[in-house]
């Protein structure tokens, strides 16, 4: 679980709408990685540290760059500056339709 909890205070991950939507940015990144764990190759506190320090996990090959932004904005720092579900899914439904009209 410390591996989705984007800004959260070190060893907590808070269960709250900005917790749901860092969680939903890495579960979009497994799918595009075909569910590859996130940091896979780090322990805990390593991530911890690495996320606390702003880094974010970094756009899977088969992930179109529009996409990849969309998950990004579920991983800023202050929960408050992420984006509400609602927004999320209107980007994505933008995206798909554009994918779909070509």
């Amino acid at each position: 679980m410390v591996r989705s909890c984007f800004g959260d205070p070190v060893g907590r991950c808070l269960v709250d709408r900005g917790s749901r939507l860092g969680v939903a940015g890495v579960l979009m990144w497994e799918v595009f990685t075909c569910g590859k764990m996130p940091y896979s190759r780090m322990k805990n506190a390593e991530v911890v540290e690495r996320v606390q320090r702003g880094h974010v996990l970094e756009r899977p090959k088969y992930c179109a760059k529009d996409v990849y932004e969309e998950m990004r904005s579920c991983w800023q720092y202050k929960a408050e500056e992420r984006p509400a579900f609602w927004q999320i899914r209107e980007v994505l439904l933008t995206i798909y339709q554009s994918v779909v009209a070509d």
